[in-house]
């Protein structure tokens, strides 16, 4: 029995130490974390004070690449976007990170695609797979549906082993996804959500009261994109950003044509690369007038 025991034991400790390795392995050269994209500070990099920032879903986490505006922004900035993220998502990172902005001449970002006022995603059937993300970065206080289960398992189990979460198929086919695939069709309705605008004001006013300056902005896509939505939902959904926009007496930039004439800054149809999140950047810098350090 005690040979038996012996035994079960050794094995038990080279798998546990197999998968130490194989987790160390992917996370120095495999895995990556899903905030990081373009050389933007990573989530444990966070400044304390964040001047510059940015929400949005992916359209937003890849059309901001601030290292192109050198590195005192750099360091002072962080963009929160993250593909399929919602504005209710958008808000609690802020009231997660409120002590964070502080910043005197800060500027927010905040990224409106066509779909982000009307897609309830509570009622969308990926909202679970999305939300156990968040798990690793949020606290009770500030998530959606929140159990136990589930936080122990992708809010400290894959913390420490990543490797484990990226086999998990309930969360590794989700986070990287793309918002809207390029051959689907969207001449839906367009209806507001109430919880979107309630988040969307609540940045707004959040924003406002710290004295950032908060921009409204919808990014670059291309024509084969913008086709993809009808000539009703477009006119519905610029009449209610003008109609926020007046409310909040905010400022409103639609960029959505801006490099209708440069196809290589996109990745797809919707998504900017790398070099066309720098020009972005740079562009939307100097449009704004923002101060620099």
């Amino acid at each position: 029995m005690a040979k038996y025991m012996q035994k079960i034991s050794y094995y038990a400790i080279s798998v546990f130490v197999l998968l130490i390795i194989i987790n160390y392995v992917s996370q120095s050269f495999v895995s990556r974390d899903s905030f990081i994209l373009y050389e933007n500070p990573s989530f444990n990099n966070m400044p304390d004070v964040i001047q510059y920032v940015n929400t949005g879903n992916s359209h937003g986490q890849c059309s901001f690449s601030y290292k192109t505006m050198g590195e005192s922004v750099l360091s002072a900035s962080f963009n929160f976007g993250l593909t399929a993220q919602s504005l209710v998502y958008d808000s609690l990172w802020i009231d997660r990170y409120a002590e964070r902005f502080t910043a005197s001449d800060g500027v927010a970002f905040v990224p409106l695609s066509y779909f982000s006022l009307y897609t309830d995603e509570i009622q969308d059937s990926s909202f679970y797979s999305k939300n156990l993300r968040y798990y690793a970065y949020l606290d009770k206080q500030h998530m959606r549906d929140w159990n136990i289960k589930d936080y122990i398992l992708y809010g400290i189990v894959y913390e420490y082993f990543p490797i484990l979460r990226q086999a998990d198929k309930e969360i590794g086919s989700i986070l990287y996804l793309k918002d809207v695939s390029d051959s689907e069709t969207l001449n839906v309705e367009a209806v507001l959500v109430d919880e979107n605008l309630t988040a969307l004001n609540h940045m707004i006013d959040f924003f406002q009261s710290r004295n950032y300056d908060v921009i409204l902005l919808t990014t670059p896509v291309t024509p084969d994109f913008r086709k993809q939505y009808s000539d009703e939902y477009l006119q519905k959904f610029y009449s209610d950003v003008k109609h926020i926009v007046s409310q909040q007496d905010i400022s409103y930039i639609d960029c959505s044509n801006w490099y209708d004439a440069i196809p290589e800054y996109f990745i797809d149809s919707n998504h900017l690369s790398e070099q066309g999140a720098e020009a972005f950047t740079r562009d939307i810098f100097r449009e704004t007038h923002i101060k620099l350090p």
